[in-house]
């Protein structure tokens, strides 16, 4: 008696494999997908049915405003902090002169040569009208400034520039190479303080 099975039998066999393993992808994989998507679907109803049965109650305003209330006291205690730190920030018009005389003194110490370091207006520089509103709005001073120096110089200045106590803007940064002087370079930009 032989003991191999027949193509019959190996082929039932493989039939048998290939229902188990449907059956065991449609029990573990599929069914919590499909229970998850039906689980889905019954909460957005329900969030549907919640949002249209709102529609025919009256909006209670009073609530609302009284629930706003701590908010935007909130919010202005914010804005009074933002504005006392800004302020703290920005050089009054009593410590323009002093700012002015620490640029020139950041400009010595670095080697840079201050050519022009005159007040202008906002109206006469090329800067976005946005940008231009809310330097106003902030009461800034603007300096036009041309220097000349070595590149690393400057980029010294400029360095020790962001470390003034008080807030400076450099915008309008130019530089070109000087016609002057070997090794130079003359660097054009307006000052806000």
């Amino acid at each position: 008696m032989a003991s191999g099975l027949g193509k019959r039998q190996q082929v039932l066999i493989m039939i048998m494999l290939t229902i188990g393993c449907v059956y065991g992808y449609l029990r573990y994989v599929h069914d919590p997908t499909a229970a998850r998507l039906v689980a889905t679907v019954k909460k957005h109803n329900a969030l549907v049915q919640e949002v249209e049965g709102l529609d025919g109650e009256p909006v209670n305003e009073a609530a609302i405003r009284e629930s706003m209330r701590p908010l935007e006291k909130e919010l202005a205690a914010l804005k009074e902090e933002v504005d006392a730190l800004t302020a703290s920030r920005i050089a009054g018009a009593e410590s323009r002169d002093q700012v002015v005389y620490v640029v020139n003194e950041t400009a010595l110490t670095n080697y840079v040569t201050i050519k022009e370091l005159a007040p202008t207006t906002p109206d006469k520089l090329n800067l976005p009208p946005d940008e231009v509103q809310e330097f106003r709005r902030l009461d800034r001073a603007f300096y036009k400034v041309r220097c000349t120096g070595d590149f690393i110089d400057f980029y010294g200045f400029v360095s020790d520039l962001c470390r003034v106590e008080r807030l400076v803007n450099l915008t309008g940064l130019s530089i070109v190479r000087s016609r002057d002087a070997e090794g130079q370079v003359e660097v054009e930009f307006v000052l806000v303080i």
